[in-house]
């Protein structure tokens, strides 16, 4: 099972159906470490999620492999947006990364990063 399904199914209570359903309208991409696929990234325009597999989320140096794929993403993309539940505990990882928030609604936080900001990513 692929990374985001699993999530949606086992963190968010989806069903397969439920699941498959939601990604239908996203392009899936694998996130690849040493010829293993290890995560997946969820893409639709310039909105952009990201996955790791459960047994790949602690390990060291992830951090700076989800930055490779970003730095990608905004060469080809421009700009990157996603959002996060208000709370999420990703939210400071993606601030590092260089996402900043530009606003929140009741149930979500929406986070921004454009490529001429890149410079200040840090790791």
């Amino acid at each position: 099972m692929g990374a985001i399904l699993d999530h949606l199914m086992k963190d968010h209570g989806a069903t397969m159906a439920e699941a498959k359903a939601a990604l239908a309208k996203w392009e899936i991409r694998p996130i690849v470490a040493n010829g293993e696929q290890v995560g997946e990234i969820m893409l639709q325009h310039n909105e952009v999620h990201m996955a790791l597999d459960k047994q790949h989320r602690h390990k060291s140096g992830r951090r700076g492999l989800l930055y490779g794929y970003i730095k990608d993403l905004l060469k080809e993309k421009g700009f990157l947006v996603t959002r996060l539940f208000k709370g999420d505990k990703y939210r400071k990882k993606l601030e590092r990364i260089g996402f900043t928030c530009t606003h929140s609604d009741n149930n979500y936080d929406y986070l921004w990063l454009n490529a001429e900001n890149e410079k200040e990513i840090t790791l």
